[in-house]
């Protein structure tokens, strides 16, 4: 690894916790063969705020565990949500309640969602 410099504005509301969270995983579990990391400016607005729909809170009080589409959440984590290096694959996916557990070739992630909206 080579990092020559980083330039990141910590002051409120002016840094992306996402990139920083790509650039910790390329130190963590990142090799060297893997890709360089890019970064840019990204649009995570959609993701901000979301609908409490009554399906979201139901599932938090029967426990409702399964397994779920591992692909479609590989594409979620690389594209919209962008927490995965680019040569790390989502392998198993499992959902309990409004939580998710994934498995990829690297690490295993948790998305505890809290609160009555999920968030």
């Amino acid at each position: 690894w080579h990092l020559a410099k980083i330039d990141m504005d910590f002051r409120s509301g002016k840094t992306d916790i996402m990139q920083i969270q790509m650039l910790l995983s390329g130190f963590v579990i990142g090799l060297q063969t893997d890709s360089k990391l890019e970064f840019a400016k990204k649009n995570y607005e959609p993701h901000e705020k979301k609908k409490i729909g009554m399906s979201s809170l139901s599932a938090g009080f029967w426990d409702q565990s399964k397994e779920i589409d591992a692909a479609e959440l590989d594409a979620k984590f690389h594209f919209d949500i962008p927490m995965l290096l680019k040569e790390e694959k989502v392998l198993r996916a499992f959902s309990a309640g409004r939580d998710m557990y994934l498995y990829t070739n690297r690490r295993m992630i948790i998305v505890d969602c809290k609160g009555l909206s999920g968030q």
